[in-house]
């Protein structure tokens, strides 16, 4: 039991972040639940952001999500304060339609957004949310944290 423990924690500390030859992307590590695996990460420029949104189902069984209207994840930019900088759905209308998505095992989708920035954003350091809204039956949604770096122009 503590080697599995052990094994599990290297693991997840070995995939706490991930540069280009650039060091322009951040990519949180892939954050497990009920053996569904998540995980968020951007890509800043001077002018756009790449937000990307991982879905993996690593387990042996089909897995099937079920969502309430059109959208399928959402995506939220915060500063360091907190204040939110892009929101997807914002301004957006979503058709209210009961929907399912079934993963295979070991399939994974990939959801990518592209950020335009509309307002004025500083470079540094934001915070990335990325929450797959689709559920298990009797689950919840699933949440990926990552960080998005936006470089000087």
């Amino acid at each position: 039991m503590k080697k599995t423990l052990l094994f599990l924690c290297i693991l997840l500390l070995s995939a706490c972040t991930n540069k280009t030859d650039e060091g322009k992307e951040v990519t949180a590590p892939m954050e497990k639940t009920n053996q569904v695996l998540l995980k968020a990460s951007a890509e800043g420029s001077a002018d756009q952001a790449v937000l990307k949104l991982i879905i993996q189902n690593d387990t042996d069984i089909k897995k099937t999500f079920s969502f309430q209207t059109g959208q399928t994840y959402e995506l939220t930019v915060l500063d360091s304060e907190g204040k939110e900088m892009y929101k997807y759905s914002k301004g957006k209308m979503f058709t209210q339609a009961l929907r399912e998505i079934a993963l295979e095992p070991g399939e994974k989708k990939v959801y990518q957004e592209v950020w335009g920035y509309d307002k004025k954003v500083s470079p540094g350091e934001y915070k990335v949310i990325a929450v797959f809204l689709g559920k298990e039956k009797g689950g919840e949604t699933l949440t990926a944290k990552g960080t998005l770096e936006i470089p000087e122009s």
